[in-house]
């Protein structure tokens, strides 16, 4: 058989006699927690002079290749076949010739998101974004990014005008996953497929932003003092002051209009209510008039003000008869600094593979690269064992030489874990069970990047305009409240926390919904909110949905070895999504790996089943 490989798109020298074995797997099934790729056993290149330019002179004295430590382009033939279209080359030693071995398969995607981070790496600035109320009512008709109902730990309500209203101060907002998965695969180049990406179990699945903001304070940025004295022997009904207080906004904000007045009257009927207006580019936004016999009056008034805006304050003193006063004023404008979330900052530290293996673990999928383009097709574990595709090989069949059992990497609970704010917690966890009592009595094999909500659901009131009711929802802690005693009064203050993922989904509710911050004083209602629930991300869940085919595997199922009579086009053809049937067993199986003379068939024993697939190389 002629042996060929290419590297870089030139011919390597290689040895006369040589062969390299291939391994060709999708997963091992006895490796639950570790991803593998195709891949071959360790060859060696003779140190040839055309070998060493290739290798950029790697070996000989004072080198400085790089080739050790890149990615190399190879491709593999065998008799002119292509057995390998795009491989990576890995040089491991040199000595008296060149030492390698090659990867192939799902290696090209897991090695463009090897160190990269969701943060750092994908470009999240659409989704960045000043937290403030209108943003967060209109984030309910975003795709990307949405603001739910839930109790994270903060102040979640106030009450003011004798109405309560859901307090936006202390919500967190939430990521779509699929927006992620997107930005993953467009970023690097790659494109996918697989039913589970349409399923609304994946596209309606949130992440927390993983970091509790508490909304920073005002700023302010003009004051106005003054004072005015006016005697008037005339009966009127109205004395108007004209206007005071101008200024010009500079930046597009939020922003606190605050001011007291002081009367000081000497009018024989007492002091009558001061009318105080606030105008923007000519017209009134803001009205107050103060109590009759009140010698001070405050206004505390919260909008949102564009650059350019022309803000004053208008005085008219309701007297009806004579005025002689006294009117003085500390008129003052702070600007608000609304809560900066930023995701691109925030998840600067969320490894993509990280991010990747958890969708892989959720959904039990198997990764199979396209050998002629970059999609990556990923199946189910039912889709995989209920394959429509049955392969009739028993005419290659010559003898089954071992049987093997997968439980030697297995406990008797196989463990899938959260975080909890509490160490030894562990309600939201799953297991796969083996009936096996040789084995351990548990192992974790897999432990999430993402926090557990508490236990328990609490009462939430969802307060709208024709009444309220109570709901109960998920608490997500994001920020620890702490209690201080100052003077025997109890003041409640709220710290956020960090680095908290967590998953929810969207529940949207019907009403219309009162919500407001009581940082900026503004109110508003909103009737397309929804709920934020981890219903159905348990483990317990998860793995009774996309596991059971897998734990009947363990518990039922072995691993064949059988010798088979196989030329090199069976080989290039060889299809690992397919099941595979040997007259000679009475069995169906499905490839768990396989090589050139030798292969390892999974027992179905009439049943369709399978195990889960990660990813390759042991990357973690």
């Amino acid at each position: 058989m002629i042996v060929e490989l290419y590297i870089k798109d030139i011919l390597i020298d290689l040895y006369s006699d040589a062969t390299i074995k291939n391994t060709i797997q999708a997963n091992d099934v006895s490796q639950v927690s570790d991803r593998q790729s195709s891949y071959t056993d360790k060859f060696s290149a003779p140190k040839t002079a055309k070998n060493i330019r290739t290798f950029e002179g790697l070996g000989i004295n004072s080198d400085t290749s790089s080739i050790p430590y890149n990615k190399l382009d190879c491709q593999l033939k065998y008799d002119g076949f292509d057995f390998i279209i795009d491989g990576w080359a890995v040089v491991s030693e040199t000595s008296d010739e060149f030492d390698i071995y090659i990867y192939s398969g799902i290696i090209d995607f897991f090695k463009a998101i090897e160190n990269k981070t969701i943060g750092s790496d994908l470009d999240l600035s659409e989704i960045d974004h000043s937290k403030d109320l209108a943003t967060v009512a209109a984030s309910q008709f975003n795709s990307n990014y949405r603001y739910f109902l839930a109790d994270y730990g903060g102040k979640t309500h106030f009450t003011t005008g004798g109405n309560k209203y859901i307090n936006i101060d202390y919500m967190v907002p939430s990521v779509n996953r699929k927006y992620l998965w997107n930005k993953i695969f467009n970023t690097f180049g790659f494109t996918y497929s697989g039913s589970v990406f349409d399923n609304v179990r994946f596209t309606n699945a949130w992440i927390t932003y993983p970091k509790g903001i508490i909304d920073a304070p005002y700023t302010s940025v003009n004051v106005n003092t003054g004072s005015v004295y006016v005697e008037s022997p005339y009966s009127l009904n109205g004395y108007y002051f004209g206007f005071t207080g101008n200024f010009v906004i500079t930046e597009t904000a939020t922003y606190r209009l605050y001011n007291v007045f002081n009367l000081s009257t000497t009018n024989p009927g007492g002091t009558y209510p001061l009318l105080i207006e606030i105008e923007k580019n000519g017209s009134v936004i803001y009205s107050y008039t103060s109590t009759a016999g009140s010698a001070t009056a405050t206004i505390d008034f919260t909008t949102p003000l564009n650059i350019g805006d022309d803000i004053r304050i208008k005085f008219t003193y309701l007297a009806l008869g004579y005025i002689r006063l006294t009117l003085s004023w500390n008129f003052e404008i702070f600007k608000y600094s609304a809560g900066n979330i930023s995701f691109t900052e925030e998840l600067k530290d969320f490894s993509i593979t990280s991010f990747v293996k958890s969708i892989l673990n959720e959904y039990g999928l198997t990764a199979f690269a396209d050998k002629y383009s970059n999609n990556i097709e990923f199946l189910t574990i039912k889709e995989r064992v209920q394959s429509l595709t049955v392969i009739d090989w028993s005419n290659k069949y010559i003898e089954r030489t071992s049987e093997n059992y997968i439980y030697g990497n297995y406990a008797q609970r196989n463990i899938f874990k959260y975080k909890y704010n509490e160490d030894e917690s562990d309600y939201n966890d799953g297991s796969i069970n083996i009936n096996n009592l040789n084995l351990a009595e548990s192992k974790d094999v897999f432990s999430s990047v993402f926090y557990s909500p508490e236990k328990g659901l609490l009462d939430f009131e969802i307060t709208d305009t024709s009444g309220s009711v109570t709901k109960s929802v998920n608490y997500f802690k994001m920020f620890e409240k702490e209690i201080n005693d100052n003077d025997g009064v109890q003041e409640i203050k709220y710290k956020g926390l960090e680095k908290r993922f967590n998953l929810m989904r969207s529940n949207p509710i019907t009403g219309t919904i009162r919500i407001g911050s009581e940082v900026t004083n503004q109110l508003s209602t909103s009737s397309n909110l929804s709920l934020g629930e981890f219903s159905y991300f348990d483990f317990e869940t998860i793995i009774a949905e996309n596991y059971s085919e897998f734990g009947k595997l363990l518990n039922e199922s072995k691993i064949h070895e059988i010798d088979l009579n196989i030329n090199l086009i069976d080989m290039i053809n060889l299809d690992l999504k397919s099941l595979y049937f040997f007259e000679q067993e009475q069995q169906y199986y499905f490839l768990n790996t396989d090589d050139v003379l030798k292969a390892e068939f999974l027992n179905l024993d009439h049943q369709f089943q399978n195990y889960n697939n990660f990813f390759p190389l042991n990357f973690q």
